[in-house]
């Protein structure tokens, strides 16, 4: 994974500590536009090497915030089990569409579907239709269309290996106009999951453009 801070607050003042998994393609320019007065925003991205730094994970777990939140958004709520099993708790846990069952016909992306999605991209136009299909604009997704494929292959070689326990998500956001994550799937899903709780959305895939700040994204 590579990661980028998003927003330090002043030293000194508490602060709460979002950890952000992003989704596939993407980079910090998604979320640049939500504020985060009063919060330390990490962003984790590129899932080519799924493993975070280590100086980074001792640097996260020496830290004493306020509230410690992740917000999982597309395939890195699948991603974000990881950081879960090698971090300190989280006080809340966010599910932005998707699930912990990223490849499954019934709970996320129908295999097929997901398959044919790495064979197709090859080209920048395979990618910008992606990005459409996402309701997002093209220029947000990062431009090396080989290391875009690399990255959608390794999340399916950790889903295929996987025997570790789904995660615990205490809200799930889902947009009923998600094309990339079916929303009838992500609901039978979290429907399913005791605890978690599952708010509705209009829009697509990518729902930060209805958001102001992080802080509305756990606060309603």
């Amino acid at each position: 994974m590579r990661h980028v801070w998003l927003h330090r607050a002043p030293a000194g003042a508490p602060a709460e500590l979002v950890v952000f998994c992003n989704g596939w393609g993407m980079d910090e320019r998604v979320v640049a536009g939500l504020d985060g007065t009063g919060c330390d925003v990490l962003c984790l991205y590129d899932y080519r090497r799924p493993e975070p730094d280590p100086a980074l994970l001792r640097e996260l777990a020496a830290l004493t915030p306020s509230r410690r939140i992740l917000v999982a958004w597309s395939l890195g709520v699948y991603m974000s089990g990881m950081l879960k099993r090698l971090l300190p708790p989280f006080h809340i846990s966010v599910a932005c569409n998707g699930t912990p069952r990223p490849i499954d016909a019934r709970y996320g992306i129908p295999a097929p579907v997901y398959d044919a999605t790495v064979q197709a991209m090859t080209s920048t136009d395979a990618r910008d239709r992606f990005m459409l299909r996402a309701g997002m604009e093209c220029s947000l997704c990062r431009q090396d269309v080989a290391e875009l494929r690399e990255e959608l292959d390794a999340v399916r070689r950790l889903v295929l290996e996987d025997t570790a326990e789904a995660p615990h998500f205490d809200l799930a956001l889902v947009s009923a106009g998600d094309r990339i994550f079916p929303a009838r799937s992500q609901r039978r899903y979290w429907q399913s999951c005791p605890g978690t709780r599952l708010i509705p959305l209009e829009g697509s895939h990518c729902p930060f453009p209805s958001f102001r700040a992080w802080r509305e994204l756990w606060h309603g």
